[in-house]
């Protein structure tokens, strides 16, 4: 597809069931592009677990508000809550919630509520107007690790 045309169809742009999964990868050879669907963009379901979906450019997707880049449960977007000890699928992970920007020296703050001692990749996509949603330019991804204490870490990319 060369972005003039959009070849989406009615339902979700892909769909995972199972575990172990990877849609894209972190080596930059090629960019998915998951646009113009007519619900999630993409939606992990189930128990799936250990997916990932990394450098893909997703875009454009949905007719309802519960639409979204990227859908655990497929039912819209999953609220963050503590110690992340979940089930359901890729046991719902907490998103990072973005703190300050600064556009003048090219910094994020940010924190993550996640499990203690646990890494986890994070990638920083262009949000959409809903503010949790979709992911139209790939900015970058960071490596991080939680600590033990409080589980957040603020970080400056």
């Amino acid at each position: 597809m060369d972005g003039a045309l959009g070849l989406g169809n009615g339902r979700n742009g892909i769909q995972i069931t199972g575990d172990d999964n990877s849609i894209g990868d972190d080596l930059g050879a090629s960019m998915n592009t998951i646009a113009y669907n007519g619900e999630d963009g993409g939606a992990i379901e189930g128990t799936a677990a250990r997916n990932s979906v990394v450098q893909s450019l997703i875009f454009v997707n949905g007719t309802s508000t519960d639409d979204i880049g990227i859908d655990l449960a497929a039912d819209g977007v999953t609220d963050n809550d503590g110690d992340d000890v979940d089930t359901g699928p890729n046991d719902p992970l907490n998103h990072p919630l973005i703190t300050a920007v600064d556009a003048t020296a090219g910094t994020v703050d940010w924190t993550l509520d996640g499990l203690e001692l646990t890494s986890y990749r994070l990638a920083s996509p262009f949000c959409d107007g809903s503010g949790n949603g979709d992911g139209q330019r790939y900015l970058g991804a960071i490596n991080v690790m939680t600590n033990e204490k409080c589980r957040r870490r603020r970080q400056h990319t």
